[in-house]
């Protein structure tokens, strides 16, 4: 497929497609996806599906954001090729990283997963294998009443799944591009497997689309 563009070029943008319908990312504000906010507390664990064009950006890559003031979380990838969670506990956000790098080449797709226990810290793993030790963090993770926003100003690449549960299994979140049409248009929405709606949200020359 070729990438959809706001503005005429002389030659059309190429995306790769293997089969699986993914969320483009620019690298641009306001180019994201979003669903609305659901109350998350406690233990949970976040997998993400993707493919970074850059594993060592320039600057650190905000891949979804749940975060307001001191509540809530978020998740980074970092210019070190590390995963970054930040945790708010209402008092403060604490950054929670992995020891080591992910050593994943620019481009490919790979899976990252974070299992944040609450109160104790964070355990990470690439392609579902664990990365060293859990790293301590005595927080007590506090809900942000906002909405869940994949992607952002720094975010570039590709995302074909994101999933949010609880310990006991429960889906907070299921993006998974698979559920929406191919689509370029803002604020187009698509109802993932889990039930939520999601919106794209998008602007400029090359906006954030579902390639398919």
């Amino acid at each position: 497929p070729s990438l959809a563009q706001a503005t005429g070029a002389n030659q059309p943008i190429v995306l790769p497609w293997s089969g699986t319908n993914y969320l483009w990312l620019p690298a641009v504000a306001s180019n994201t996806a979003t669903t609305p906010t659901k109350t998350v507390t406690g233990n949970f664990t976040l997998t993400i599906d993707l493919a970074l064009n850059d594993y060592t950006p320039a600057a650190d890559v905000t891949l979804c954001s749940k975060l307001s003031s001191n509540d809530g979380f978020d998740v980074l990838w970092l210019t070190t090729d590390k995963i970054r969670l930040r945790i708010g506990d209402g008092v403060s956000v604490t950054n929670v990283d992995v020891v080591a790098a992910s050593s994943f080449s620019d481009g490919t797709q790979h899976t990252a997963t974070i299992v944040w226990e609450d109160g104790t810290g964070a355990t990470f793993k690439y392609d579902g294998a664990t990365s060293g030790s859990q790293v301590a963090a005595a927080k007590t993770l506090t809900n942000a009443a906002v909405s869940m926003t994949v992607g952002s100003a720094t975010s570039v690449g590709k995302i074909y799944d994101l999933t949010v549960t609880n310990s006991s299994s429960t889906t907070y979140y299921k993006l998974n591009p698979a559920s929406s049409a191919e689509t370029s248009t803002n604020a187009a929405t698509w109802t993932s497997s889990n039930g939520e709606v999601w919106t794209l949200n998008n602007t400029g020359a090359t906006p954030a689309q579902i390639v398919g």
